[in-house]
């Protein structure tokens, strides 16, 4: 029977695992129906090797609940950059990298792929293939480990000059910019493993609001940038929190990637992308994405790019889809007194693709005329004690509204009976 091991062949599944425990929290082992018991204890036990402080396990009623819980403005690095440098390799291959680093550093003259095996036979009897060392040779020419020089009708080989020393060199503020975009948002994982490889640490950054999950996702962002910066589709697999837990259920979509979203009211992030089986824009939460595949070039490209543009324009969050029967524009009247002109700078900075209009008396008018105006009224919410009216939308919006005006009434300070006061 084959032993733990921290190491893993595949990403995927450990970052299903991770987020899990990070964004959701509190998943018991009874809440993950479509993996094995044994599959669940390897998967805690690789976070909390790696994750180690930053695991909670609650008891309660349900069972132990697992958790990681951490404080991003006190840390200078993203704990959940472990799970990166789990990866697992094969005796051959951290072999053969150790010799090919090693003959390509020890001479001034670049080498043919035959000249390298044969330097591996006499110097370190390795018998190994020519293709496998082509192959090998191919993969560190792509992450630009090594340089090929064409001479005639033979390729030769090299070590990049690119180093990590000679940049520190050339830039003497790199290991500062370094430090900060190891933790900025959007691939810190590339700074961080630079800092590490230079046998350098973050100690100047710390981000307060710092979203640690961004990390799990960076995996599945690059691929679908790429296919957009290729003008290409993608097949991505996606499967939402209700299929994941309840029945297992995951669904493929082509969808030709246009643009990455944030939200900057929750913090995730959002692939927005033109679905050709529908004509339509939609929108998906990366962390909902389980993988993606490159699709074919798509020659509309273009095209769809400038109608992605126009569609942003009645969108006041993520959603393209216009919710089914009669939706007027939504209309919010808001006031303000004579020395609040913070509120009238707010509205204006905030409306996003809303109309502004001053009729007069300390009141001020916003329009939104937007694909669902349930995200409009998410942020009309924040000015509840300075809202005087709301029109438009939807009946059933507008009676939510109302009805939760009532239940705040109720809950603090109304006539109902209510232990909270």
């Amino acid at each position: 029977m084959a032993g733990f091991s921290e190491l893993i062949k595949s990403f995927g599944k450990t970052r299903e695992y991770i987020r899990d425990f990070f964004v959701y929290g509190f998943k018991r082992r009874g809440d993950f129906r479509d993996r094995s018991s044994r599959t669940y204890d390897d998967e805690k036990r690789r976070a909390e090797c790696w994750l180690g402080d930053c695991i909670r396990l609650d008891d309660s009623v349900r069972g132990r609940q697992v958790s990681i819980s951490v404080d991003s403005a006190h840390i200078p690095e993203n704990p959940l950059y472990q799970a990166y440098r789990a990866k697992s390799f094969t005796d051959r291959d951290i072999r053969l990298h150790f010799l090919l680093t090693d003959i390509l550093s020890g001479t001034d003259e670049p080498l043919t792929v035959d000249e390298i095996c044969d330097r591996l036979m006499e110097d370190y009897s390795a018998d190994i293939g020519l293709q496998t060392v082509r192959n090998k040779l191919k993969e560190y020419t792509e992450e630009g480990i090594v340089q090929t020089i064409s001479s005639g009708n033979k390729k030769l080989y090299a070590l990049s000059p690119d180093t990590l020393e000679s940049f520190t060199e050339q830039f003497p503020g790199l290991p500062e910019a370094l430090a900060f975009f190891s933790e900025a948002p959007g691939f810190g994982i590339a700074g961080n493993t630079l800092l590490r490889a230079g046998g350098m640490k973050n100690e100047h950054f710390f981000m307060k609001h710092n979203y640690l999950m961004h990390t799990l996702e960076d995996e599945v962002l690059l691929e679908l940038l790429t296919a957009a910066s290729q003008k290409s589709t993608a097949v991505i697999t996606t499967a939402g929190e209700y299929e994941r837990y309840s029945t297992g259920e995951e669904k493929e979509v082509t969808v030709l990637p246009m643009q990455a979203a944030v939200s900057v009211q929750t913090g995730r992030r959002f692939l927005s992308a033109y679905v050709p089986e529908e004509n339509d824009f939609r929108s998906y939460r990366l962390d909902f994405i389980r993988e993606v595949r490159q699709g074919e070039p798509c020659g509309e490209y273009d095209r769809i790019s400038e109608d992605y543009r126009r569609a942003l324009h009645r969108c006041f969050g993520v959603r393209f889809d216009r919710p089914a029967g009669d939706v007027a524009p939504l209309v919010l009247t808001v006031s303000a007194g004579k020395y609040e002109d913070f509120i009238r700078q707010r509205l204006i900075r905030e409306k996003r693709c809303g109309t502004f209009e001053e009729p007069g008396d300390g009141l001020y008018r916003l329009t939104f005329d937007v694909n669902d105006v349930d995200e409009v009224m998410r942020w009309a919410r924040t000015l509840i004690c300075r809202t005087v009216s709301i029109e438009g939308g939807t009946e059933a919006l507008r009676e939510q509204y109302a009805d939760d005006i009532r239940r705040m009434y109720d809950m603090y300070g109304g006539d109902a009976d209510d232990a909270v006061q």
